[in-house]
C-alpha cells in the first residue's frame, strides 16, 4: 500500500467560504451530501503533495469552487476506483476532527479534514492550543 493525495471538487453549493481559517457552519455536511449524492469530482490523485500547482491550472478562470484535499492507503490498481475513494472520503468525513484552510485565492479554497486521537495525547501538550481549547 501506498499514500495518495486525492483532491475532490465540490459543487458549487460548497462554496461557501472558510473564515479566519475555519469553516462556516454547515460546510462539511454539505460536502458529505455532495459526496454521498457523486456531485463531488476527482480532481488529482498524487503520491506527492504539489498538488497547489495543478489546482491553480484547473480553478483559472473559473467562479469561486472549493476543494477537498485528504490522503489514503491505496494500492496502485486501486487508484481508479472512484467509488473506493469516495467511500474512503465518507468515512474521514464521519471520523474527522481537524480540519484546515491549505489554499485559497480569490477563486478557490483547498480544505482539509483530519483525525486526531486526541486520546493518546499527553496531558500538558499544547496548553493554550486553539485545538485543544475548542
Amino acid at each position: 500500500m501506498e499514500v495518495y493525495f486525492v483532491v475532490l471538487q465540490l459543487p458549487g453549493s460548497c462554496g461557501l467560504k472558510f473564515i479566519d481559517g475555519n469553516s462556516p457552519g454547515n460546510f462539511w455536511k454539505t460536502v458529505s451530501e455532495a459526496i454521498n449524492n457523486k456531485e463531488a469530482h476527482i480532481v488529482s490523485i498524487r503520491q506527492d503533495t504539489g498538488v497547489s500547482e495543478e489546482l491553480r491550472s484547473h480553478v483559472c478562470g473559473k467562479c469561486f469552487a472549493s476543494y477537498f484535499i485528504f490522503y489514503l492507503m491505496l494500492e496502485k490498481h486501486e487508484i481508479n476506483n472512484e467509488e473506493l475513494i469516495l467511500q474512503k472520503a465518507r468515512d474521514l468525513l464521519e471520523v474527522g476532527n481537524s480540519e484546515a484552510l491549505i489554499d485559497a485565492d480569490d477563486n478557490f479554497q483547498l480544505v482539509t479534514l483530519d483525525y486526531i486521537d486526541l486520546g493518546n495525547i499527553p496531558p500538558n501538550f499544547g496548553s493554550g492550543s486553539p485545538l485543544l481549547s475548542a
